[in-house]
């Protein structure tokens, strides 16, 4: 029911049934409000380059291939992937495909071996150090590893961190990895300072942690304020503002229920953050 509509592969009921009632059954995703400030940063847009860290079953690089966009995605499960084949599949998004992804593990460290672990949700697949980890009850290592790299590193493959030569304008990057969104951005740092992304969505989850605060107070540092679902940027001390509330559970500050109401649902333990940088979109000095 979207606009373009376009089709989804998804997984089976017993293997992923919270996708396949959204997508399958009502033809539309359950992150309503994520949904709705991807459309409002990429429709009616001209073509160019979206990142998916954490693409799941492709969602959301549907939707921007749909748009127009070009997507470089990086996801771990290779279940995830196989829906997302089939999805570029059925839309006949063939030769050449708007989709380049990699079965990498995005962190802020490089060439890091690590093993797979499947939850009961595959959507929340994650990865460990070998046998280090304490895993919950339900959860399976599947046989497959991954290595992770950095998003500095990649866009330096990519040649886009070079002054010299020309860059992609990046309107999205997205992140949803099931906590690990603060290490995502901390091996961001060159290519966040660049200038060429100009909206990052992401997931926060434990908000009083280190990489928390720092990753949060580099994105301040960097140019990007927190933006309401309207797209009204908020300055920087009511940014910094909103995340001292979250940290210490001040739900309630009046001075901030209306930005408040727009990002609290019921109190959850994660939050879907919007930062836009007003002066991005064009190369900087790295």
């Amino acid at each position: 029911i979207t606009v373009p509509p376009f089709l989804m592969a998804v997984h089976a009921k017993n293997y992923d049934s919270m996708r396949w009632q959204s997508i399958y059954l009502a033809g539309a995703y359950y992150e309503t409000a994520v949904h709705n400030r991807f459309l409002k940063i990429l429709k009616d847009q001209p073509s160019q380059l979206v990142i998916d860290v954490g693409m799941n079953i492709g969602y959301y690089t549907m939707l921007a291939a749909t748009l127009g966009h070009s997507v470089i995605g990086f996801e771990i499960n290779p279940a995830n992937l196989m829906r997302l084949c089939e999805s570029l599949d059925l839309n006949q998004m063939g030769s050449p495909s708007p989709v380049a992804f990699f079965q990498r593990g995005v962190s802020n460290v490089d060439d890091q071996t690590l093993q797979l672990v499947v939850p009961k949700n595959p959507g929340q697949a994650t990865f460990v150090v070998a046998d280090s980890s304490p895993r919950a009850a339900g959860s399976s290592v599947d046989d497959s590893s991954v290595t992770t790299i950095t998003l500095d590193t990649f866009a330096q493959q990519q040649g886009w961190l070079d002054p010299s030569s020309s860059s992609p304008t990046i309107p999205l990057l997205k992140i949803d990895v099931e906590g690990l969104e603060p290490e995502i951005i901390l091996g961001a740092r060159k290519l966040l300072q660049s200038g060429i992304v100009k909206n990052i969505l992401t997931e926060y989850r434990d908000f009083s942690s280190e990489n928390s605060r720092i990753s949060f107070q580099f994105l301040l540092d960097s140019g990007y304020l927190l933006t309401e679902d309207d797209g009204t940027v908020m300055t920087r001390e009511q940014s910094q503002a909103l995340y001292n509330d979250v940290v210490h559970g001040r739900l309630h500050n009046e001075s901030l229920k209306r930005i408040l109401k727009a990002y609290f649902r019921k109190k959850q333990f994660y939050m879907d953050w919007w930062f836009s940088c007003p002066t991005c979109g064009t190369r900087a000095s790295p």
